[in-house]
């Protein structure tokens, strides 16, 4: 699962026909960091949970790959979004732009 916009400096754009050749499931969501939300959460997760296993989620630089994974997990652990979404800001892995005016520190 590639996060990454396509329209981004170092988007390989012939990823997807190079995985699916390779039998791999190829998903873009292209997302910014800051649009990490509960909203984008809630679509997000089911799209992750319907790739097989093992999932590699990958961006520019691991942040939102990182925080979806963590996500991903807590939600596989039983938080709901908004939970979830919590701690990976109590990690400080969100910034300050998100816009998620629930998540306080």
């Amino acid at each position: 699962m590639n996060l990454r916009s396509p329209d981004k400096i170092g988007f390989l754009t012939e990823q997807q026909q190079k995985a699916e050749r390779l039998g791999l499931q190829y998903l873009n969501i292209p997302t910014q960091l800051k649009a990490i939300n509960p909203d984008f959460v809630l679509w997000a997760i089911p799209q992750i949970a319907a790739l097989p296993t093992p999932v590699l989620l990958h961006c520019d630089s691991g942040s939102r790959s990182s925080i979806m994974a963590l996500i991903q997990i807590a939600i596989k652990q039983g938080s709901k979004a908004e939970q979830a979404l919590q701690k990976v800001s109590d990690l400080g892995l969100l910034p300050a732009s998100t816009d998620c005016p629930s998540l306080t520190n």
